[in-house]
């Protein structure tokens, strides 16, 4: 299966608390992906990084696709 999105060590911080930490990720062409936890446990942030709508504190995002669907 193609790689679509890799997300390698993923960090983020606001306001100097950290709030993601060692996020590695790879989704495949075609692939549904669910971010599941508990209130607050930055699982919006991971798909705001994802998606490129924010930039992570450290870690590299790799996106392998021509647009978000």
């Amino acid at each position: 299966m193609e790689t679509a999105l890799v997300l390698e060590g993923v960090e983020h911080a606001y306001l100097g608390r950290t709030v993601v930490s060692g996020v590695d990720m790879r989704i495949g062409a075609g692939e549904i992906t669910a971010l599941v936890g508990p209130s607050g446990c930055g699982k919006s942030t991971v798909a705001q990084i994802a998606s490129g709508l924010i930039e992570p504190s450290r870690g590299r995002v790799s996106r392998l696709y021509r647009r978000h669907g």
